[in-house]
C-alpha cells in the first residue's frame, strides 16, 4: 500500500500489507516511520525509487533458501 498519513500506515498494518509512506502529504517522514511504514519516501517524483520500493515489498520469498 502507498499512503501519506499515519492512518494509511495503520490500515496497511491491520490488513497485513506492506506500507510505503510518502512524506509529501499529511504526515512527516518521522511520523510515518514511527507509525510503522516499511519504507518512507520523500515524494513520488523519482519513478525509479518508487518502483524499487514496490519491488522490495513485493518480491517473492526465496523458497530455496529456507
Amino acid at each position: 500500500m502507498i499512503g501519506d498519513s499515519t492512518r494509511d500506515v495503520q490500515a496497511a498494518k491491520i490488513g497485513g500489507a506492506g506500507m510505503i509512506g510518502v512524506a509529501s502529504g499529511r504526515s512527516m517522514a518521522s511520523e510515518l516511520r514511527e507509525a510503522g511504514a516499511d519504507i518512507v519516501l520523500p515524494d513520488l517524483s523519482n519513478a525509479s525509487e518508487v518502483v524499487a520500493a514496490v519491488a522490495a515489498l513485493t518480491a517473492p520469498l526465496d523458497r530455496a533458501g529456507r
